[in-house]
């Protein structure tokens, strides 16, 4: 069952793994021409000033590089391209066997339906977690050949919550593959659920409540403090996510 999963998992990690490590390792590279280059002449072209916010977000991005980073990478890039990775991988776990009348064959073998959606759910979350984690760790040697420096431990510490985030979207759509049988509807459907978690993040006063905003955070790349509270919330709601899939999955007939 698990070397099943892997090998029909294997294309889809080994492509993610290459473009977000490729993506995470071009932000040192790109950074002295951004700041020198592009940024200077582009803004000499806008027609009007920017916001006072978007200039002053720049004027700290070129002065402290660590800022940068975090701004480009956990701060923007990694969440937004990582939730559609989740939901890539985990759309099509039970609605593509569906799909494909292949379920049925697959229970038909002496393997219990508490396996299945085990194994299911954790090699798609292992996968997501080592693309993740690889990704981040790649920027560290790409800022050592460039001439800067970045802490290893702020790359690693910073990651995890956007690991923990991704494993609730990734829950989410492992939830809804269990119910729709067609693989683009349940991707659909958790891309149009992660805009609605996305929207509180719109908003001052209910950000602290968006889970993009908690897969952002800045007290963990920065200060090396995991929100430890808001971990052990999300990480909850991923178990109650995973146990109504199990249980809906037990009892669905296929």
């Amino acid at each position: 069952m698990l070397w099943k999963e892997l090998r029909e998992s294997r294309w889809r990690f080994i492509i993610g793994l290459i473009v977000f490590v490729l993506f995470a390792a071009s932000l040192p590279l790109l950074y002295e021409w951004l700041f020198k280059e592009f940024l200077k002449e582009t803004l000499k072209t806008i027609p009007f000033p920017l916001p006072k916010e978007a200039l002053a977000q720049i004027e700290l991005m070129e002065k402290q590089y660590d800022f940068y980073i975090w701004s480009q990478w956990f701060g923007k890039n990694l969440y937004q391209f990582s939730t559609i990775l989740a939901i890539l991988m985990g759309m099509g776990l039970f609605a593509s066997e569906a799909s494909k009348q292949t379920m049925e064959f697959l229970l038909s073998k002496p393997i219990s339906r508490n396996r299945v959606a085990l194994v299911k759910f954790l090699v798609g979350a292992l996968e997501i977690a080592i693309i993740v984690a690889v990704s981040s760790f790649s920027i560290y040697p790409a800022a050592k050949f460039t001439g800067h420096d970045v802490e290893l431990s702020r790359l690693i510490i910073g990651s995890v919550p956007t690991c923990v985030g991704l494993l609730l979207i990734y829950a989410l759509t492992f939830f809804f593959s269990s119910l729709v049988d067609d693989p683009v509807k349940v991707g659909v459907l958790s891309a149009v659920t992660a805009l609605l978690l996305s929207i509180p993040g719109w908003f001052s006063k209910t950000r602290a409540y968006s889970i993009f905003a908690f897969m952002q955070n800045k007290e963990a790349f920065f200060q090396g403090k995991l929100p430890w509270l808001e971990i052990a919330v999300v990480l909850g709601f991923v178990l109650l996510f995973y146990l109504a899939t199990l249980g809906y999955f037990k009892q669905k007939d296929y």
